[in-house]
């Protein structure tokens, strides 16, 4: 499964303030106070309370307790990479040279990808505008037969 950041919630229903005394315990801190924007990183929980959504995203279920402490959390085995195709572990034995390709390589792709969007919006724009241009069109039509037709 792979690493998620989820709120650090010390208002959950079950629990309140469970998930700030596993942390002060961890931390050895008896003084320590999450803030709006703690965040707790998935590895100190159980991977059943986690799950990913339909739009690829690693979640923390909502009531899930932290059980797992800094000392037990394996960080090495748990990290995996975001993306296969552009990951720098596989590229760890290149030379510099290979390593410069690589990176135009993706820079190049991510431009084609961009330019590729921009093509599509543009397109998009170019129909609707016809499509407006030919109503106008109509109207224009139609105004000229009401005028010419009804003349004062």
């Amino acid at each position: 499964m792979r690493i998620c950041i989820g709120k650090f919630s010390s208002t959950r229903r079950r629990h309140p303030n469970l998930h700030t005394k596993i942390v002060r315990r961890n931390r050895n801190e008896s003084s320590w106070k999450p803030t709006k924007n703690t965040k707790i990183c998935s590895l100190h929980f159980e991977d059943k309370v986690k799950y990913i959504t339909k739009g690829g995203l690693c979640k923390i279920r909502k009531n899930a307790v932290p059980t797992k402490t800094n000392k037990n959390v394996n960080l090495s085995a748990s990290i995996t990479p975001l993306s296969s195709d552009s990951s720098d572990l596989d590229s760890i034995f290149d030379s510099p040279k290979e390593a410069s390709l690589r990176r135009q390589l993706r820079k190049m792709m991510s431009l084609q990808e961009k330019h590729s969007r921009e093509i599509k919006s543009l397109k998009q724009k170019n129909r609707r505008l016809k499509k407006r241009n030919a109503t106008l069109k109509n109207i224009l039509v139609d105004l000229r037969k009401k005028f010419v037709s009804n003349p004062k």
